[in-house]
């Protein structure tokens, strides 16, 4: 069946726009141009962060922040997008060790997964460790990017894409 044959279908294929590899404001990488502490505040937030979602066409997303998954932000930015018709996956951006500075490695999980398994499965990848150096920056996992993939795929259902190469 050609993509016209789909297309022609009268249930066939729906093309959204996604964003796969997003962060919150949990995550060290991201600015926040104001305070961002109060749970008003942080409701707000993720309010307006869904309306930029919107506004851009995006219908599919990802949150990915890197080496966890913040269930706070994570819930606050699902819930603002479900009004909007804006599907949330959970995912994590994990520092492999592989290469001079780690292969990143974005792991996309089911939008229904207990996301504190993920976390669980996150902290075996990092030998208990914390994944974080005194800074906030994200260290390299106690995993190279193929045992980390084969971990999470043992424990959950995923998709892993490497996202970022130091060589």
């Amino acid at each position: 069946m050609s993509l016209k044959d789909i297309m022609d279908l009268p249930n066939g294929a729906n093309f959204v726009k996604a964003d796969i590899h997003l962060h919150t404001p949990a995550d060290p990488s991201f600015s926040v141009e104001s305070i961002v502490n109060t749970e008003d505040q942080k409701k707000e937030f993720a309010q307006r962060y869904c309306e930029e979602l919107q506004n851009r066409g995006i219908k599919i997303a990802a949150l990915t922040d890197h080496n966890k998954i913040d269930i706070e932000w994570f819930n606050l930015i699902k819930e603002a997008a479900s009004s909007m018709d804006i599907t949330i996956f959970p995912g994590v951006e994990i520092s492999t060790n592989e290469g001079k500075r780690g292969v990143h490695l974005i792991a996309l999980f089911d939008v229904n997964e207990d996301i504190e398994r993920i976390n669980n499965t996150r902290t075996a990848i990092f030998g208990g460790k914390e994944p974080f150096d005194d800074r906030g920056l994200p260290k390299l996992s106690e995993l190279n990017f193929e045992d980390t993939v084969n971990r999470l795929k043992e424990n959950h259902k995923c998709i892993c894409i490497p996202c970022l190469l130091y060589t």
